[in-house]
């Protein structure tokens, strides 16, 4: 058209745009054009290249639904999710995690260590599992440990962390979910605790 003609004219560019077809449907197009010029450097015109984009939209707009549906599912899991990259860095958190460490939003937590989350007890633990996950590339399932927050807040984790690859394979971080089992450990440690006082007791 000659309004993107005019776009083009004098730089070269690129842009987006939607023929509309005669059944009616809109065909999207990336446009391609540069300047074109004469011996003398002046300009005589366009040259453009269209390329059908209707494929890459249509992956754009699965990949988007389908992160959209990722980022549902995790904030609606009861337990905490995060993601972290190889240096520990908190990348990803769901609304559980969020909401057990106080924070208002999740990108109070970006970028965060567990050293910056916890105090350095229950830190140093989290952490060499995070180096355990990424440096032999394999799962930690179902592991208990302890939790102290800087608030004086405690308990235990059942924690799961996995690998986190990029397309070529390569760890690039690690995906975990914590479960918050302090009153599992509490009611088991009172029903011990109430066996062995009956066994003494039927001793007498």
């Amino acid at each position: 058209s000659r309004h993107l003609a005019q776009r083009i004219l004098g730089i070269a560019s690129s842009y987006e745009i939607e023929y509309l077809r005669a059944d009616g449907g809109r065909l999207p197009v990336l446009i391609y054009g540069a300047p074109l010029r004469d011996e003398a450097g002046q300009l005589t015109g366009i040259i453009g290249l269209s390329i059908d984009i209707a494929d890459r939209r249509r992956a754009e707009q699965a990949f988007q639904q389908e992160r959209q549906l990722l980022r549902t599912l995790i904030d609606t899991l009861p337990d905490p999710i995060f993601v972290k990259d190889r240096q520990g860095r908190v990348l990803v958190i769901n609304q559980a995690t969020r909401k057990f460490l106080g924070f208002a939003t999740n990108d109070e937590a970006l970028g965060k260590t567990v050293f910056d989350l916890f105090l350095p007890e229950a830190a140093e633990l989290f952490h060499q599992d995070d180096l355990t996950v990424i440096s032999t590339n394999q799962a930690v399932i179902n592991r208990e440990e302890p939790y102290l927050l800087p608030s004086g807040a405690n308990g235990w984790f059942l924690t799961s962390k996995v690998p986190l690859r990029d397309a070529t394979g390569e760890v690039i971080g690690l995906v975990g979910i914590s479960r918050d089992i302090t009153q599992e450990k509490a009611a088991v440690a009172e029903r011990q605790k109430f066996e062995h006082k009956l066994q003494e007791t039927q001793k007498l």
